[in-house]
């Protein structure tokens, strides 16, 4: 439903973003458990953030290539250490 339903036009995914924010300080303010944040309406922050990007990639300042590979070097360190 998040891909072909609410990614269609740029209004409706800024407001999908905005719920997505909306639940996240929420849930944060509320104190509840960071489990609650990965399913049902906290997935929809990462989809909607995404969407955003997509819709408006044309107005984003372009990033060189040789940033884009000095990046992926530490994001998949990361991505392997974290949690650990």
């Amino acid at each position: 439903m998040m891909a072909p339903g609410l990614s269609r036009s740029r209004r409706v995914v800024v407001a999908w973003l905005v719920a997505g924010i909306a639940y996240h300080v929420s849930v944060a303010f509320a104190g509840a458990s960071g489990g609650l944040g990965i399913t049902g309406l906290g997935a929809a922050l990462p989809f909607s953030l995404g969407a955003c990007l997509w819709h408006f990639r044309s107005q984003l300042p372009r990033v060189p290539t040789r940033v884009g590979i000095a990046a992926f070097g530490p994001f998949v360190l990361h991505s392997q250490v974290a949690g650990r």
